[in-house]
């Protein structure tokens, strides 16, 4: 029973969920010539997925639920760090290491 989907956002999350991994190859593909886009597109999606764990419960328990929602804030903060990463374009810095050891 720990596992199951919340009855009340069960659409919501495999929907969010579905989009998400449709939206991240083809975003990945289709932007590779631009990158500063291809990375603002996948920061965005993320951001979308774990606003979407936040407001809709993924699951029952409470506890899992907070585990879901943890690993996709731990995502986001990692796309942001690579967002970082392209829009400095310098491969010495330590701004996007240090950005998501801060985040």
């Amino acid at each position: 029973a720990v596992w199951h989907l919340n009855p009340r956002y069960a659409f919501m999350t495999l929907l969010v969920e579905l989009i998400g991994k449709i939206m991240m190859p083809i975003i990945a593909t289709v932007a590779k010539s631009i990158p500063l886009l291809q990375m603002a597109l996948i920061v965005t999606t993320n951001l979308g997925m774990w606003v979407s764990t936040m407001v809709y419960a993924p699951y029952v328990d409470r506890k899992f639920s907070v585990l879901l929602q943890d690993t996709r804030l731990t995502v986001f903060c990692a796309s942001v760090a690579g967002f970082l990463t392209v829009a400095m374009n310098d491969e010495a810095s330590k701004v996007p290491i240090i950005a998501l050891s801060v985040l």
